[in-house]
């Protein structure tokens, strides 16, 4: 069972007003689940939502931001490259054909940065209030960068182990957000999954 707690990883721990208020896991046998998972967070997809994949290298964030962004775009045949060294791959609704008509989806990989506080490579404020976001490597992302509002999805996966993954989704919030979090149970609960949860 999730409960409220204080969010502790690395690259918060120095903003202690953001609190997880949501959490929901998920087992995944395949890569294919791990598309599949991607689209269905792609399905309940709007302006603002940060998503921030965390995992060891070969986890599965990139396959998952594969999928969450050929679902959101309705477009199964898009080429999505790993933005590794782009940092910031951005995917805007040229054809009116997105989920949310209009709305720009960025896709950034932080592995490269040291710090996104002392490079900033986009205007993160914006970007997370606005646009849709999904970040690889967010523990670059500095405690100033860092969204008052976000959806984490934590890969448990050692590399080059055989065997499903466990994926827990988290929704963290700051302190004038708690009372109505972006990312309440409730709407963690609307993610439509095949698989059971783990």
């Amino acid at each position: 069972m999730c409960v409220f707690a204080q969010y502790s990883s690395q690259q918060h721990q120095q903003c202690s007003s953001i609190e997880r208020v949501s959490c929901r896991r998920f087992r995944l046998e395949s890569p294919p689940d791990t598309w599949r998972l991607g689209a269905a967070l792609a399905r309940l997809a709007r302006p603002g939502d940060v998503f921030l994949l965390q995992g060891s290298l070969g986890a599965g964030k990139t396959t998952l931001a594969r999928g969450f962004i050929q679902e959101f775009l309705n477009d199964p045949e898009l080429e999505v490259v790993s933005p590794t060294y782009l940092l910031d791959v951005t995917y805007p609704d040229y054809e009116n054909k997105a989920k949310v008509p209009g709305v720009v989806l960025h896709h950034l990989d932080l592995y490269r940065l040291e710090n996104a506080d002392d490079r900033p490579i986009a205007d993160f404020a914006d970007i997370f209030t606005h646009q849709i976001c999904l970040v690889e490597w967010p523990e670059r992302l500095g405690k100033y960068s860092t969204p008052e509002e976000f959806l984490q999805i934590r890969f448990s996966f050692v590399a080059g182990a055989d065997g499903p993954r466990v994926i827990e989704s988290s929704g963290f919030a700051s302190h004038k957000h708690l009372e109505n979090p972006r990312w309440s149970q409730a709407r963690i609960d609307q993610i439509q999954w095949q698989c059971s949860a783990a």
